[in-house]
């Protein structure tokens, strides 16, 4: 997420004159919208857009997370081991457009960000999060040579550190309202060339260079021993920023293109154990042991690190910041025992759909986001139960009636319209912008007189007809179309008590409404989480059904688990098992799958492959489960 590029030695005073200050930014002032939410509303933070960046405060008291889609960085406090957003905050908008590259928080609720300016410049801003939004000016301000900025961190007592390879500046607030903060030590660094980075916390210094990482003591600058990494940290390319101008409260900087910098490096520590990451390499070490312990080399870039207990034992967690469609891998490694393989906690977090982006190892919480953008993997149970327990309303079957449904992110809306005064014929689904722009429609059938609607959590659009039918349509944004997610239909009348449960109940109504359902077999079958959780009832369904669609599906199905269990025989098995509880239909209506199965499986299902079949309880035609359980972390849901 940053490039870095530090080193350190001598206290040096600082080179340029702190009061020479830009005052046109505060004209800038009036652009910082405060933009309040009036109850605030979890739901619609980022007015309901994707979270891309979320930062803990050092003691774990404060969030704040970032939308490069909104533009803008909202505050959350912790609750009952729930994050609510901070009442006494607005939300930020950013003042300029551009991408967020680094961010972080103090417990005093003092943010600072270095804002990318798209192809121009990037802007570094300071403000503490309240109804205003107070911005915070530096005293005096780093030196011109802070364009190199690498490293933005808070010290656990609100102190903030800025960083590059030139220098090191310390900033403190002696009042925690006030909007100054004074500097209070101040370092400049030699041997500048043949260090990779500096990075600093509470009480020391890090030094790392291409094959090395130095231990300093911050107020002594005495070297307490270095470290052999194991590793060689390169260069790639990558953009570099020089200094334009400095007012009050931020610096600008101009974006060059193709100069080389390094990847981002990671320090951490926990009793006697320190941890090095950079890019996807981990070395760890015991404290003053000159040669790791454990070399890690990962899958990936954008590798989080952090010390964790479970169960008594010391583990390092490794995971990654996954992009988008990206799976995220979670790991556990035995700190105390490096013998020990390596824990895949993935399934732990990823499971309900959590995204991991930070752990604080003195409160043993863990901070992700929970995406509500999935109508078959986290349905949303609340609103269709309240839609199934509201009365029906009945259909006004005018030519020129229509009802708009806003999402709940004001941004899109649904538009039902009903074609004419005959009964089951069709009416017409569509979706505009919030400008009244059309964007597309979907004819849907009429089955009752009784029509009533829930938008879900992901603004997905629930229709029930009648009391026996459920449609759920989903506005695919980047598609630009409307897709059938889920349909349900019975014969008397829907039992609300179907849907208490984790997935959305599905019944064979495949030879009634094939066309229908086609939208969502697909859906479930190229989504691997929903493949995991409705995959088990679905392909039994196909088998026994009459209708000649169906072969289409149970061969996709078949196919899609065979490739996912083949990729990784341990952490699939799941999938395995969508075939294995249907192999006494499938060998009656489809005998060839067995020996398809048979054949292709052989090398897995291995009777004396002791890799698999690791005890006397499991068989091969059962899930193998490899989760530990962590008791002592505490989800919390964004």
């Amino acid at each position: 997420m940053d490039d870095k590029d530090d080193k350190i030695n001598v206290l040096v005073d600082n080179p340029r004159d702190p009061h020479q200050i830009d005052e046109n930014r505060d004209k800038d002032d009036a652009d910082n919208k405060i933009v309040p939410h009036n109850p605030r509303d979890s739901n619609n933070a980022h007015n309901g857009e994707q979270i891309s960046s979320v930062s803990l405060s050092p003691n774990g008291k404060y969030v704040v997370t970032y939308s490069k889609d909104d533009e803008s960085v909202e505050g959350w406090i912790l609750k009952d081991s729930k994050l609510i957003l901070d009442p006494e905050a607005s939300v930020y908008k950013l003042p300029q457009s551009g991408y967020i590259r680094e961010i972080k928080v103090n417990d005093s609720k003092i943010v600072c960000f270095w804002n990318i300016i798209e192809k121009f410049y990037y802007v570094v801003e300071i403000f503490r999060m309240s109804n205003e939004n107070q911005r915070i000016k530096l005293n005096p301000p780093p030196p011109e040579r802070w364009w190199l900025l690498q490293n933005i961190n808070f010290k656990k007592n609100g102190d903030l550190i800025l960083s590059n390879r030139f220098e090191i500046s310390i900033y403190h607030s002696n009042d925690k309202m006030s909007n100054e903060l004074s500097l209070v030590s101040f370092y400049e660094l030699s041997d500048n060339g043949i260090i990779k980075e500096v990075l600093i916390d509470d009480d020391n210094i890090w030094v790392i260079s291409a094959n090395y990482l130095f231990h300093r003591d911050l107020k002594t600058f005495q070297l307490k021993f270095s470290y052999s990494l194991g590793f060689t940290t390169t260069y790639k390319k990558k953009d570099t920023l020089t200094y334009i101008s400095n007012n009050l409260f931020a610096k600008i900087y101009k974006v060059y293109k193709d100069e080389t910098t390094n990847e981002k490096l990671t320090v951490i520590t926990k009793g006697n154990s320190i941890a090095v990451n950079y890019s996807n390499e981990i070395a760890i070490f015991l404290k003053d042991l000159h040669f790791p312990i454990r070399n890690i080399q990962l899958k990936g870039t954008n590798i989080k690190i952090e010390f964790c207990e479970v169960q008594n034992n010391v583990y390092l967690l490794a995971f990654n910041i996954p992009e988008k469609d990206e799976k995220q891998d979670i790991i556990l490694y035995n700190i105390t025992n490096i013998n020990k393989q390596p824990i895949d906690a993935s399934m732990i977090f990823n499971e309900k759909k959590f995204i991991l982006y930070e752990y604080n190892s003195e409160s043993k919480k863990a901070f992700g986001l929970y995406y509500y953008n999935d109508t078959l993997a986290i349905p949303d149970m609340e609103n269709i139960r309240a839609l199934l327990s509201e009365s029906g309303t009945v259909l006004e079957y005018v030519n020129e009636h229509a009802k708009d449904i806003n999402f709940n992110n004001q941004k899109y809306k649904w538009r039902i319209e009903l074609k004419n005064d005959e009964l089951g014929e069709l009416g017409e689904l569509s979706v505009y912008s919030d400008k009244g722009e059309f964007l597309c429609s979907k004819d849907f059938y009429i089955f009752s007189r009784m029509l009533n609607w829930k938008i879900l959590n992901n603004n997905a659009l629930a229709l029930r007809l009648g009391h026996n039918s459920i449609i759920i349509y989903e506005y695919d944004i980047r598609e630009e179309c409307i897709k059938t997610q889920y349909i349900i239909y019975v014969e008397e009348r829907l039992n609300i008590k179907d849907f208490s449960g984790p997935i959305l109940p599905i019944i064979d109504t495949i030879e009634q409404y094939s066309t229908i359902l086609s939208e969502s077999i697909i859906s479930i079958i190229e989504d691997e989480r929903c493949l995991a959780k409705y995959g088990p009832t679905l392909l039994p369904i196909l088998v026994k059904s009459t209708d000649q669609k169906s072969t289409c599906y149970i061969e996709k199905i078949y196919n899609k688990c065979i490739k996912l269990v083949k990729e990784d025989p341990k952490g699939n098995m799941k999938f395995l098992n969508i075939i294995t509880s249907s192999m006494n239909d499938l060998y009656k209506r489809y005998p060839d799958y067995i020996t398809k199965f048979n054949s292709e499986m052989f090398m897995i299902l291995d009777p004396f492959n002791e890799r698999i079949v690791d005890d006397e309880y499991h068989s091969h035609f059962n899930t193998f489960n490899h989760e530990v359980e962590i008791r002592k972390i505490i989800l919390v849901i964004l």
